[in-house]
């Protein structure tokens, strides 16, 4: 039985037992007064209806209760935030007229009826009301906020994306715990570009309130977007911390410490999640990756079966499942949930890649060669697909098909990877000009020189032209 909605902690059941015999017969019981439900429980029914069923429900209550109280304005103030929430200003604005009539403070009045016009776009009249209440009146902290607020949510619509910041500031400034202004201010942050200006801000917000778990949400974004991911990370922490039920900053945190590669903090904050919370397919998903690239392979299968239990129509996890059996050398069973996420999706070049190389280390060239195709045919932009085509031309001694691939490459995209297979081809095809691209190759990117020495004969590692080249560009690296 629930009691939130009613005061007094009147049973719910019986009001709405009331409101729907009532509803049935409502003009027999015109003259039945004393049936008549109380002001106080019709608000609370309508507060029922609106979180636990749905607004066009809430507003049918509204209308039965007005039935009852025509003249109260905390009934007609109701049905206009409801109409608002319906996207019916033009009908939520005679209901604030009502409401302002029968004695409703015209303050809240008005700032209601602002939102009604940034609903039918009538921002001017919007920002007029605004600046007569703020310029006339001396408002409350919390009303002040409200109407900073507001204005944002005009500047937004009229996309004064630095406006809109500002005016957030100013919303917080007199009330630091407004929590829809919280919500709006990483957009603006995020749409304005002031992440430096909204780091500094958010500071000062936690001088005043450090457990406000949105303020810390929001830091935490602005130091990602600030390319600070540690502190990032120290952010969400503490998000956390404040409101453990706060799934956003789990999620995020998550995200961060997976693209940082710190899988043990992702895989921490994922078991204390549970605490909370059953892991949803993306959970899971993420899980089974964290576990995979730490090498567990076989917890990482594990969850990814529970997520597919979850959702058996998800391509990546059948991809990432064929990953761990490939990481273990069996490229058969790799090759089964390969299939799988190529049939759900056949235009992901990750997919025919995977799937690509598990036929070439099964000795299958033809099928190897269509898929490596396919992926390059995809994603032409991305030099590793080249490049590990070309590598597999290489290993099947087809020196002069790889250098054609790693030419044909350079017409869509460019890599130091793809130097370096240009030049291995040529030099397996003895063409002294493989030290041009050799040499361009160790100055784009020296590290990558193994891709080179994998690709020729060990029994040429050590011939001098290689190895004065490798000493020189060793030493402009240093030097460097």
């Amino acid at each position: 039985m629930n009691q939130l909605y009613l005061n007094e902690g009147k049973d719910l059941n019986a009001i709405i037992d009331l409101f729907q015999k009532q509803t049935e017969k409502q003009t027999e019981t015109q003259t039945n007064h004393s049936t008549q439900p109380k002001e106080k429980d019709c608000v609370g029914l309508i507060r029922y209806f609106e979180k636990e069923i749905s607004i066009n429900k809430a507003l049918e209550v509204t209308n039965w209760a007005l039935f009852y109280h025509k003249y109260s304005s905390i009934l007609h103030e109701k049905k206009a935030i409801l109409l608002i929430q319906s996207n019916d200003a033009e009908l939520a604005l005679e209901s604030l007229d009502r409401a302002e009539m029968f004695g409703q403070c015209f303050i809240e009045i008005d700032l209601l009826r602002v939102q009604a016009f940034i609903t039918l776009q009538d921002h001017s009249r919007g920002i007029n009301i605004l600046n007569a209440l703020r310029i006339n009146y001396q408002l409350s902290a919390e009303q002040l906020s409200q109407a900073y607020l507001l204005e944002a949510l005009i500047h937004k619509a009229q996309e004064y994306f630095l406006n809109m910041y500002e005016s957030l500031k100013f919303s917080l400034r007199a009330n630091p715990g407004n929590q829809k202004a919280l919500k709006q201010i990483w957009l603006a942050i995020e749409l304005s570009k002031q992440y430096d200006d909204g780091i500094e801000f958010h500071h000062q917000l936690l001088e005043a309130d450090a457990y406000q778990y949105l303020t810390w949400f929001n830091l935490g974004h602005a130091y990602y977007r600030n390319y600070e991911y540690d502190l990032a990370l120290e952010a969400f922490e503490f998000a956390m911390v404040t409101n453990d039920t706060f799934l956003p900053a789990y999620l995020d945190y998550v995200e961060t410490a997976m693209q940082q590669q710190k899988f043990y903090l992702a895989i921490n904050c994922m078991e204390r999640a549970r605490l909370h919370f059953d892991l949803d397919e993306e959970m899971l998903l993420n899980m089974g990756i964290c576990h995979q690239q730490i090498h567990f392979y076989d917890k990482a299968r594990n969850y990814f079966f529970q997520a597919l239990r979850l959702d058996n129509g998800n391509p990546d996890v059948y991809f990432h499942i064929g990953e761990c059996f490939a990481a273990e050398g069996r490229h058969q069973s790799a090759l089964y949930y390969y299939r799988k996420a190529i049939e759900l999706d056949p235009l992901h070049e990750d997919y025919q890649l995977a799937i690509a190389q598990a036929y070439a280390l099964l000795s299958e060239a033809k099928k190897a060669t269509a898929h490596f195709t396919r992926a390059t045919t995809l994603a032409p932009y991305r030099s590793e697909l080249w490049t590990a085509h070309t590598r597999f031309l290489l290993n099947e001694n087809e020196a002069r098909k790889a250098f054609e691939m790693a030419t044909e490459a350079a017409e869509f995209t460019h890599g130091a990877d793809l130097q370096y297979c240009t030049a291995a081809s040529l030099f397996r095809l003895n063409h002294s000009n493989y030290i041009q691209h050799l040499e361009d190759a160790l100055m784009e990117d020296f590290e990558l020189r193994n891709i080179f020495f994998s690709l020729i004969p060990k029994s040429r590692h050590e011939d001098s032209m290689l190895i004065a080249m490798i000493r020189y560009y060793r030493g402009e690296v240093q030097y460097q």
